[in-house]
């Protein structure tokens, strides 16, 4: 997919209704994602570095602020650059569902990190990592899956 601007040239009634388009500039390659996500805004732990111990609220570095989930991901809001992309860090969080909550504990791999700029918070700066989780176990994921599955539907 792609994303590009242009003008109207020219309004056409005959044949049949149409419009004759300059040519376009500006033009970017928009990125898909594979998996539908749901907005969601939760407090997740993390842990900067690999590591395959499960996080507990001592041994986290730090707290973010998930913005959206995927079963495959989230987007973390964090005040600070955590991790380069390919870096590999550890989140946990809970997500309450119909059948409960949902406990998940992660490896993750930074794929993307972007800066973001609040007004309300005096125009300061936060960066948001889109992490991809890693070894996720079938039941988690497919809890993940329903979860969303449930929140588009609704």
């Amino acid at each position: 997919m792609f994303d590009f601007v242009c003008t109207v040239d020219a309004v056409c009634k005959i044949p049949f209704d149409f419009l004759v388009l300059s040519e376009p500039s500006n033009i970017r390659r928009l990125r898909v994602r594979n998996a539908t996500r749901i907005n969601r805004v939760l407090p997740v732990l993390y842990r900067s570095g690999p590591s395959d111990q499960p996080l507990s609220p001592g041994a986290c570095t730090g707290v973010g602020m998930m913005t959206d989930l995927s079963p495959v991901g989230l987007s973390m809001l964090a005040p600070q650059l955590l991790a380069e992309p390919g870096e590999r860090m550890r989140v946990a969080f809970d997500v309450q569902s119909d059948g409960g909550t949902l406990h998940i504990d992660v490896a993750a791999i930074v794929r993307n990190v972007r800066e973001q700029r609040r007004p309300a918070m005096g125009n300061a700066a936060e960066i948001i990592h889109g992490l991809e989780f890693e070894h996720l176990d079938a039941q988690t994921r497919l809890s993940l899956r329903c979860l969303v599955l449930e929140q588009v539907a609704a």
